[in-house]
C-alpha cells in the first residue's frame, strides 16, 4: 500500500504533461499568500511604502515520489509621486521525478486610485513569459515493455518538442479602506496553451478572491498630530481573520483562518477546504491543516508554514513546508511621497 501511495504522485504528475485538452493542471500555490503579495495579486506592486524584496520557497509531498518544489522570489516598488507600483518576480516550479520544470519571468504595474477619504483601489497588470521543459527519458512508454519485462529499446513515441515557451497575462484589483480589504485576480486569461504534444491544453484561468478584516490590538489616533497613520503601524499588534478562493477548472480551494501580529511575533492558523463539497462519491474536501509562525526583526522578516494533510494521505505525503523572507529596503526620499486623501496602505496580514 505505502508504494502505491508513493506512484500515485508520479501518476499524477504524467497526468498533468500528457493530459489532453481535458486534463486541468493546477497552479503553484504558497500557504503563506500575503508573504508573497504579487504572486497572489499584481495590484499589491508597491503597495508598501518601502521597496520591497521577497523569497518564497515551498515543498509539498516530499514524502511521494512525486514532490513539488516552488520557489519564487520578487522585487517591487512604490512610486508615491505617481500613485504607481511596479514590480519584478522570478517564479521556479519543479516536479520530482517527472521532470516537469516551469521558469516564469513576470513584470507588474498597479496604480493606486483614490475614491473617498476612507477608502482607496488598487488595480494590477502583469505580464509574463513562461518556458516549461520536460525530461522524456524518465518515463517509460508502452513500447518499451515487452513480455519479458523492460526491452531496452529507445520509444517510437513522437514529441512536438520537450520545451514550451509562452506569453502569459493577468489583471488584478483591491478595495481597501484602513480596517478592510478585498482583491480579485485574474491569472491566464489569454489562456496559452501548454501541451508538449501535437494536441492542444489551454491553461484554465486562475481567478481567486481574497477578503479579510484587521482588528487593532492597540490604539492608534488618526489626526492633525499623526497625519502619517498607515495600517503597518496598527498590524504591530492585531488580528487579522481572512479568507482566499481559489478556481481554476474544475478545481476550487477555500482557505480561512486568522492572523495573530504581536510585534515581532506573528502567529497563523488556516484551514484549507470546502467541508460541504464533494469531488466524487464518499470522497469528502478536507486538505489541510495550516501552522504558521513568523519573526520580525527591524526590516527583515521570517516567516514557516506546515501544512498537515486531512485526506487518508496523511500517512505519506509528508504534508508540505514552507518559508518565507521579507527585506524592506526604505528608497522614498522626503517629499516624494503620496499626497493621497483616502489610505495608502492595505491592512492584509503580513509576516
Amino acid at each position: 500500500m505505502p508504494l502505491l501511495i508513493k506512484r500515485f504522485g508520479f501518476i499524477f504528475s504524467c497526468i498533468l504533461i500528457f493530459g489532453s485538452g481535458r486534463a486541468i493542471a493546477q497552479d503553484p500555490q504558497f500557504s503563506q499568500f500575503y508573504a508573497a503579495p504579487i504572486f497572489l495579486n499584481p495590484a499589491f506592486a508597491g503597495s508598501t511604502e518601502d521597496t520591497r524584496l521577497v523569497l518564497n520557497h515551498r515543498r509539498q509531498w516530499p514524502g511521494l515520489d512525486a514532490s513539488f518544489i516552488t520557489t519564487s522570489v520578487s522585487l517591487d516598488k512604490n512610486l508615491a509621486k505617481y500613485n504607481s507600483g511596479v514590480g519584478l518576480m522570478v517564479t521556479n516550479d519543479y516536479v520530482d521525478p517527472a521532470g516537469l520544470k516551469s521558469t516564469e519571468i513576470a513584470g507588474q504595474y498597479a496604480y493606486l486610485l483614490p475614491m473617498t477619504k476612507t477608502l482607496s483601489f488598487r488595480a494590477g497588470f502583469q505580464a509574463a513569459y513562461v518556458q516549461r521543459s520536460v525530461d522524456f527519458g524518465k518515463f517509460i512508454f508502452g513500447d518499451q515493455i515487452s513480455n519479458n519485462g523492460l526491452s531496452g529499446l529507445a520509444t517510437r513515441e513522437t514529441f512536438v518538442s520537450d520545451t514550451r515557451g509562452n506569453v502569459d497575462v493577468g489583471l488584478g484589483g483591491m478595495l481597501f479602506s484602513r480596517r478592510f480589504f478585498m482583491g480579485l485576480s485574474l491569472h491566464h486569461i489569454n489562456r496559452p496553451n501548454q501541451a508538449f504534444t501535437d494536441q492542444v491544453s489551454r491553461l484554465p484561468v486562475r481567478t481567486t478572491l481574497h477578503t479579510g478584516f484587521l482588528i487593532p490590538l492597540n490604539k492608534f489616533k488618526y489626526g492633525k498630530k499623526n497625519k502619517r497613520f498607515t495600517a503597518n503601524e496598527e498590524e504591530q499588534k492585531g488580528l487579522t481573520p481572512a479568507i482566499i478562493y481559489k478556481s481554476q477548472g474544475q478545481f476550487d480551494q477555500l482557505d480561512i483562518g486568522l492572523h495573530f501580529n504581536y510585534n515581532p511575533i506573528v502567529i497563523g492558523f488556516w484551514y484549507r477546504g470546502i467541508p460541504i463539497k464533494t469531488y466524487e462519491k464518499g470522497i469528502n474536501n478536507h486538505e489541510a491543516l495550516i501552522l504558521l509562525a513568523g519573526l520580525r526583526l527591524g526590516s527583515l522578516s521570517l516567516g514557516y508554514s506546515y501544512d498537515y494533510t486531512l485526506s487518508k494521505l496523511a500517512a505519506y505525503t509528508g504534508g508540505a513546508h514552507e518559508i518565507s523572507v521579507t527585506y524592506l529596503f526604505s528608497t522614498t526620499p522626503n517629499g516624494k511621497r503620496s499626497k493621497v486623501k483616502g489610505p495608502r496602505f492595505i491592512p492584509c496580514p503580513t509576516i
